[in-house]
């Protein structure tokens, strides 16, 4: 009868046994599921932070583009007006220092 029950204490251990190894195997499988869906998220927010800030940088160079344009086409104007107004007025304005000089 000891025999028995010590053959018994045994397969009981073992069962034991392979019901912790199959836990730790588990808990080692979910720690990796986790680890894995963690850097999938990860790369996966990196490549959504770098595609915005891509469609931003975009949206911010074709401004300044537009930027620039527009200040060149103010520049062009206001030049081409500053000429205009120094053709009309040099000759005056040649005979205005002329007689302050002489003065």
């Amino acid at each position: 009868m000891e025999l028995n029950d010590i053959q018994e204490l045994i397969n009981k251990d073992e069962t034991a046994r392979k019901k912790v190894d199959e836990a730790h195997q588990l808990k080692f499988d979910i720690k990796q599921k986790i680890a894995n869906e963690k850097k999938s998220i990860s790369e996966q927010a990196w490549i959504d932070v770098k595609k915005e800030i891509d469609q931003i940088k975009e949206e911010l160079d074709q401004g300044i583009q537009q930027a620039a344009h527009d200040n060149d086409a103010n520049f062009q104007e206001v030049s081409k007006n500053i000429e205009e107004v120094f053709q009309t007025k040099k000759d005056e304005w040649c005979e205005t220092i002329l007689k302050h000089c002489l003065d």
